[in-house]
């Protein structure tokens, strides 16, 4: 059986949504290799999504594994000054917002944390098809 392709760029969207979208659910289609959004109002959905070991549901990461990805970039960095900067930027109230209005003084900076994330959300979504025993091929 040749494996099965599913769009990295739309699972890592499945894994992110959580953090922003109230009673948010992604499935994956074991047949097809489609995610599918099933939010609330979102029609022409399977009635066994649920129910049928085809779909599977793509658990999204919590707000601190997302924090996590962005402690580690600041902890990799090379400037002391940009990372102590990202670092405290965490501390904030609201970490993830903070973190990121911190990295709109560093333009420099955007591509990489861009590369770094993307980075940590292909190696989750291998370890989730691992542990779901699914042969897959990332596009």
């Amino acid at each position: 059986m040749p494996p099965l392709k599913i769009d990295l760029d739309d699972f890592s969207l499945a894994l992110t949504a959580g953090a922003e979208l109230d009673e948010a659910a992604h499935y994956l289609d074991t047949a097809t290799g489609e995610v599918l959004y099933a939010g609330e109002g979102v029609e022409g959905l399977p009635a066994d999504l649920r129910d049928n070991p085809r779909y599977r549901w793509i658990e999204p990461l919590a707000s601190g594994d997302l924090l996590g990805i962005m402690e580690s970039y600041a902890n990799g960095l090379d400037d002391p000054a940009v990372a102590a900067w990202l670092r405290q930027s965490l501390q904030a109230p609201e970490p993830g917002p903070s973190f990121m209005q911190a990295l709109t003084r560093f333009p420099g900076h955007r591509e990489a944390w861009i590369r770094h994330q993307l980075h940590a959300f292909a190696r989750t979504a291998r370890a989730w098809s691992e542990g779901q025993g699914l042969e897959v091929e990332w596009t």
